[in-house]
């Protein structure tokens, strides 16, 4: 083993490898490569064969959602309509009083932009569509 000194650091110099002849490193290189490439296409077809297809479908809006993002718009007799059932379910559910389901049908039907409905549902949770 020789020692060298270049530019004033110490370093080894390990020995040189015995020669290989050209026909068996060629074929030991190629070898080595094929296996690689074998290797590499069979994690390639597994990542391939489990990944997952995700399908991401949009949510379809609550009614209330609708009527949150047309709150200055004028609404319909449909919307009234819809809000007085809402309110008849929240009432059947018990979470509205006689004359609280009274008032707030009242309001829906007078309604004349979509803000009044959001009010005629004021504190009430969001019920699952029909």
């Amino acid at each position: 083993m020789a020692i060298a000194q270049p530019y004033g650091i110490w370093s080894v110099i390990p020995p040189a490898d015995p020669p290989v002849t050209a026909g068996t490193s060629s074929v030991i290189a190629l070898v080595a490569v094929c296996a690689i490439l074998v290797a590499g296409l069979a994690v390639l077809a597994s990542i391939t064969v489990r990944q997952t297809v995700l399908r991401i479908e949009p949510a379809v809006p609550t009614f209330t959602q609708v009527l949150r993002h047309t709150l200055h718009l004028r609404a319909d007799d449909a919307q009234r309509e819809r809000t007085v059932a809402l309110l008849a379910r929240h009432f059947a559910d018990g979470r509205l009083s006689q004359d609280d389901y009274d008032e707030r049908v009242t309001e829906a039907l007078t309604a004349r932009i979509c803000r009044d409905l959001i009010a005629a549902l004021r504190e009430l949770p969001p019920l699952a569509e029909p």
